[in-house]
């Protein structure tokens, strides 16, 4: 379990760590869409789930042996009035692959 001390740490990791996702996926939206744009892309939905393995996570894990990433986040963001879906997936540690 997690202890009671540590749950404003485990907050505060997981805030910045969904901040520094939608940041990212804001410069890709500018960098390949970015012309074609109306207005910032804006987020329409978040999702965790951590129990789903996406198709890449599942690829990597069978061709290159990398571990079941912990955790999955999947972000719906409004382009123009069309949804797009971008799926963050999680891993432990460094990746080699």
């Amino acid at each position: 379990g997690v202890n009671e001390d540590d749950v404003s740490a485990i907050v505060a990791i997981h805030n910045t760590t969904n901040e520094r996702a939608w940041a990212e996926i804001l410069r890709w939206e500018i960098t390949l869409h970015g012309s074609e744009l109306d207005n910032l892309p804006r987020l329409e939905k978040f999702r965790g789930k951590y129990k789903e393995i996406s198709p890449k996570a599942r690829l990597k894990m069978f061709f290159q042996d990398v571990k079941r990433p912990f955790d999955r986040h999947d972000w719906i963001v409004n382009r123009n009035g069309k949804q797009v879906r971008y799926i963050i997936d999680f891993y432990d540690g460094k990746q080699t692959a």
